[in-house]
């Protein structure tokens, strides 16, 4: 979720999960980068690492990032078992239209909790 941001144009991190009580099933992307545009969102186990995932979220159509609040794009999990574990954004970078950083996004990571 993007709040109040300017010229965003892109996004990269890795994502870990704990894979004993999740299964990444699918990506969808949010509304937010496809706004005026078409982005593409790839999502990618990362090889030998069961529980990491690379995310990278570009616009590519247009010259200019989107600016505003909005989803960005949603990873869909299956529950596997029972408990609690991380969900946490590794690196995570923000770039605008001129593949600059963008200086002050507060990154956001979470806890699974599943209760079968």
């Amino acid at each position: 979720m993007a709040e109040n941001v300017q010229n965003f144009y892109a996004v990269s991190t890795l994502v870990t999960y704990p894979a004993a009580l999740l299964r990444f099933e699918r990506s969808v992307q949010g509304p937010f980068l496809a706004a005026g545009d078409a982005p593409i969102l790839v999502v990618n186990p990362v090889p030998g690492l069961g529980d990491t995932l690379l995310v990278l979220d570009t616009r590519v159509l247009s010259t200019s990032g989107a600016s505003g609040s909005g989803v960005i794009f949603t990873l869909q999990f299956t529950a596997l078992a029972n408990g609690t574990g991380r969900i946490d954004l590794v690196d995570p970078e923000a770039t605008n239209a001129g593949d600059q950083l963008i200086p002050g996004v507060n990154w956001v990571s979470g806890t699974a909790r599943v209760d079968r």
